[in-house]
């Protein structure tokens, strides 16, 4: 049975050299995440990630335990861990949630600002965020303009 995780972190790129760090995580993760078999959605704003990642118990918890380690999160909160009977986004790779996100980043500011006010740092109680997340992705894929096909198509803007 495959699992579906949510965390949350604080960005540590600086701003300088954030796209260019954006296109080395995107590239990173088109290679592993499919040898993985790992799907899911990638939201930044703000200077936060908040992800979804869906795979193999094993392998979302070994990608888990990378991005712990990975020196450009702060402040790493899991807000859900829990089997998933289907995936909802099976048919997405991360890089190309990753583009759209970046290539729409001002329309959708009003959406992420929107999630933003349920990542707080002070919160001691975190909240499912999952729905959340998949309604404001799943309303991102029924657009026109999401990118369908090849993830090659898709360029940052810069």
């Amino acid at each position: 049975m495959d699992v579906n995780l949510v965390y949350v972190s604080d960005s540590q790129i600086p701003d300088n050299i954030f796209a260019e760090e954006i296109a080395n995580i995107r590239s990173q993760s088109l290679h592993r995440n499919s040898e993985r078999d790992i799907t899911g959605f990638l939201f930044f704003f703000e200077g936060k990630f908040v992800q979804i990642l869906e795979g193999s118990f094993e392998n979302v918890s070994t990608l888990f335990s990378s991005i712990r380690k990975d020196h450009r999160h702060s402040n790493i909160r899991l807000n859900c861990f829990i089997e998933c009977k289907k995936r909802s986004f099976s048919e997405w790779s991360m890089d190309t949630s990753m583009a759209f996100v970046a290539l729409n980043h001002r329309e959708l500011s009003v959406k992420l600002r929107f999630l933003g006010r349920f990542i707080n740092e002070t919160s001691y109680a975190p909240i499912n965020l999952i729905e959340l997340l998949v309604s404001i992705a799943e309303e991102l894929k029924r657009r026109p303009d999401f990118p369908r096909g090849s993830p090659a198509r898709l360029r940052l803007a810069t």
